[in-house]
């Protein structure tokens, strides 16, 4: 007991994609038109001191979509 491999399967402490925040391209493009992919995001958070933090740049870049018909 105790040893390689025990304990409990399939509980990982990793976070789920599910769980995490997302960017909806689609509604970001439909509400931002001039958008392009040259452009990148800031996001920003407040502390519980209302000070503006900002946490990540995302910068896009567009690719080719490879659909064979």
């Amino acid at each position: 007991m105790g040893g390689f491999g025990s304990g409990r399967w399939g509980v990982s402490r990793r976070p789920l994609a599910e769980t995490m925040r997302r960017i909806d391209l689609a509604r970001l493009i439909r509400d931002e038109p001039a958008i392009t992919d040259r452009h990148a995001l800031k996001v920003h958070c407040r502390r519980g001191d209302d000070t503006p933090v900002e946490i990540a740049t995302i910068y896009l870049e567009g690719t080719s979509n490879n659909v064979l018909i």
